[in-house]
């Protein structure tokens, strides 16, 4: 058997097709040009001439390894039997681009769209599938004839150029290295900004801390990375800008006691007799100073009551080295508010009012929010979640007025649901404003309900101000988003064996983070270039199906004033009357000056999108635009799409009007709804607004009544309570303390 070797590109096989294959490929035909041009040839030489090149075509060796090369025979590669014509598009390709050089596969960096599809569905955190399920896909794909169709192997292994998974965990690799403090704020929440870096089962939080600082210190200088705005490599510093934490990790990081200590606060000395003073401020000196005195001490006793009284705790602690744990960690709103102080009051309130009142209460409130979340609200208030404290807290007022709770509970309510911290911007005023309020509040609580003043949030209110100043909006450093983490961990575990759940967790998340980098167009290294990968995988990246299997599906596009949910008939069309069908309809579009002829078709619809981006349903209460541009309330009752023959369509609100009577209950402003009709643009829909009905006013009642029920065969007579609204009584409030 024969050897063939084509020099210029250094390739060398035994078997002729092969070689014949070799030199119809892009990758032959490059390096022949390459070298054609690099050659002393005349300048009136033909690019439709044939070049020969050299061929060497050695036997084969013996068996003992020796044996004497042939003379080298020269062939025409541009015969037709081995070769073909060069394209204009090949000759023109740059060989040094790998990122564009046609020798690359279409699917880039994967082999093949069956790759790319397979390498998705192994590594999506929202919706994690067993490798067995994997293993079962594979084989269907080659039961039904699927080329290209990868192993489970290669799939677990796959490297992104010079990139692996396994680079972000055996080096202990820190995943995200951009500042946090650098994100929009409306950006920081979302699943795809927050990354996960590390979780250990069985030790210390320090340990996972450790890691990452140790990781962030041993690359102060910054690591080299790809600025795909100016397509150019840039270095990048990490550091730890502040830590988002509850109370108990804040007290922890702090190296404080607690809630139990006499200066209960992690930020200053306060204790419970001076909850509404800010005291000297904890420094990092004088913590550091207050551990070496602890721990001079030999007798547990005596550091038991050193730790009390100084509210200091020893133990290794590695954020002293990137921060100022007393500083940066700022109040976190979910553990200040939903889970403190809102918990307690509503707690405390439920404990001091009688059943009667409760009943009344809780009918009211399931009147104002059907549904399964306030169901047996009162009977589970020590396992409630923060989202129903915070949803509660926005009508409690309301509801607390009509059961006739006593006011000074009403006072304490009111002042905290008035607590509008969530803004994504203050000024110095906003900033005075909220001292005024939390004072207001800390006195209501000391006249009031002085057992909340042992704890320790309602003092930590004080240091709000401060955190703004210092970090900004706290609606930056919500916990909520780091709290929805905690479902996708879980739902890793679950597919685990159990074994090393913190080593598989951290795994799959290294994965999903190459994995989505990838498919939204990020820039790798391969040799030392940066490129990104083909557009064939951009776009098919692009689609909702993937986005939304790794749990970033792209927003719905809102346009406002768009008509929605058409009344259509049997057949799914809408339905399309003329205008002789409703006269008074015609004749009130004739003197708004809406359509100036009789010539035109209406489509009804029960839905809207508010200039906001809300979906206003038929039913719903309306912030809008009049005709005079003055901001009115309204019930929305359908929206008219109205196509005349000649000239555009014309979307219009049709909304009930109300009129504001000046008075205000519990600072929210009373409505009086009338049975007149304003006929308004769409593009004139506000908002949503938040308006209940005034049932204190209206004398609305809870009914006790009988109910049968057949149970097994069985009636059994059942004592039933509800609710009922006096509809005919059409007052309403504007709910102020809706966030």
């Amino acid at each position: 058997m024969s050897t063939y070797e084509c020099s210029p590109c250094n390739f060398t096989t035994r078997r002729t097709y092969q070689y014949q294959r070799h030199l119809q490929s892009t990758r032959h035909a490059q390096l022949h040009f390459l070298t054609s041009h690099e050659s002393p040839v005349s300048q009136d030489h033909s690019p439709t001439q044939s070049i020969s090149w050299p061929l060497i075509v050695q036997p084969p060796s013996s068996d003992n390894g020796s044996s004497n090369v042939s003379s080298p025979v020269q062939i025409d590669t541009h015969d037709q039997e081995y070769s073909e014509a060069i394209s204009d598009d090949d000759l023109s390709d740059d060989v040094g681009d790998q990122a564009t050089s046609k020798t690359e596969p279409q699917w880039f960096p994967f082999k093949s769209k069956a790759e790319l599809l397979m390498y998705v569905l192994m590594n999506s955190t929202t919706h994690p599938v067993s490798d067995e399920i994997v293993k079962f896909i594979i084989f269907m794909m080659r039961e039904l004839n699927v080329t290209d169709v990868p192993t489970l192997q290669s799939l677990k292994n796959k490297k992104i150029g010079d990139f692996s998974w396994k680079d972000f965990v055996t080096k202990v690799r820190a995943l995200l290295r951009i500042m946090y403090h650098w994100i929009p704020i409306d950006m920081r929440q979302k699943q795809e900004t927050i990354q996960f870096l590390g979780a250990l089962e069985k030790a210390d939080i320090m340990d996972v801390a450790k890691i990452i600082i140790d990781d962030i210190k041993s690359n102060r200088n910054g690591i080299e990375t790809f600025d795909a705005a100016n397509k150019k490599t840039c270095f990048v510093k990490g550091i730890v800008d502040c830590v988002v934490a509850d109370f108990n990790m804040m007290s922890f990081c702090c190296n404080h006691l607690g809630a139990t200590a006499q200066k209960y606060c992690p930020k200053c000395y306060a204790d419970a007799d001076h909850f509404m003073s800010l005291c000297q401020k904890r420094t990092p000196a004088d913590t550091k100073l207050q551990l070496s005195r602890l721990n001079l001490r030999s007798l547990e006793k005596d550091k038991k009551k050193f730790r009390k009284k100084k509210g200091v705790k020893e133990h290794d602690n590695v954020m002293w080295d990137v921060l100022d744990p007393h500083r940066d960690i700022p109040v976190g709103l979910l553990h200040l508010l939903p889970l403190g102080l809102i918990k307690h009051l509503i707690q405390y309130i439920f404990n001091n009012i009688g059943e009667n009142v409760k009943t009344k209460l809780m009918q009211h409130l399931l009147s104002i929010k059907p549904g399964a979340q306030f169901h047996d609200f009162d009977k589970h208030l020590g396992s409630r979640q923060g989202k129903d404290f915070k949803e509660y807290l926005q009508i409690a007022p309301i509801n607390m007025l009509y059961a006739g709770v006593p006011r000074r509970y009403i006072k304490m309510a009111t002042s905290l649901a008035l607590k509008k911290l969530n803004e994504t911007s203050f000024r110095s005023e906003d900033l005075d404003q909220i001292r005024e309020d939390i004072r207001e509040y800390q006195l209501l609580i000391y006249q009031y309900a002085p057992e909340l003043t042992r704890k320790v949030k309602a003092h930590l209110l004080l240091h709000l101000v401060d955190d703004i100043e210092r970090h900004g909006p706290p609606s930056g450093f919500l916990e909520d988003g780091f709290e929805k983490k905690h479902g996708n961990i879980r739902n890793l575990i679950f597919q685990q064996n159990q074994k090393a759940r913190s080593r598989d967790t951290a795994f799959k998340f290294a994965q999903n983070f190459l994995c989505f980098h990838v498919i939204t167009g990020g820039y790798f290294e391969r040799s030392r270039i940066w490129t990104q990968a083909s557009s064939k995988v951009l776009k098919c990246g692009e689609k909702g199906s993937i986005l939304k299997f790794l749990g970033i599906a792209p927003e719905k596009s809102k346009i406002p004033g768009r008509v929605s949910l058409l009344k259509r008939d049997g057949n799914g069309h809408p339905i399309v009357e003329r205008e002789t069908q409703d006269a008074l309809l015609r004749i009130t579009l004739q003197m708004e000056s809406i359509v100036e002829n009789d010539n035109y078709t209406i489509e009804r619809g029960t839905g809207v999108c508010a200039q906001n981006g809300d979906l206003i349903h038929a039913g719903d209460w309306v912030k809008y635009r009049n005709i005079n541009s003055n901001i009115c309330y309204g019930n929305f009752k359908e929206a008219l799409k109205i196509c005349p023959k000649r000239g555009s369509v014309k979307l219009i609100a049709v909304v009930l009007k109300c009129t504001i009577t000046g008075d205000k209950v519990l600072q929210c402003p009373v409505l009086n709804l009338s049975n007149l009709k304003e006929y308004v643009p769409t593009l004139q829909i506000l908002s949503k607004s938040p308006v209940i009905h005034n049932c204190h006013e209206a004398r609305c009642k809870v009914i006790e009544g009988l109910n049968t029920e057949k149970i097994e065969q069985e009636n059994i007579v059942r004592r039933t309570v509800t609710f009922k609204h006096k509809l005919q009584c059409q007052i309403y409030l504007l709910n102020v303390f809706k966030l």
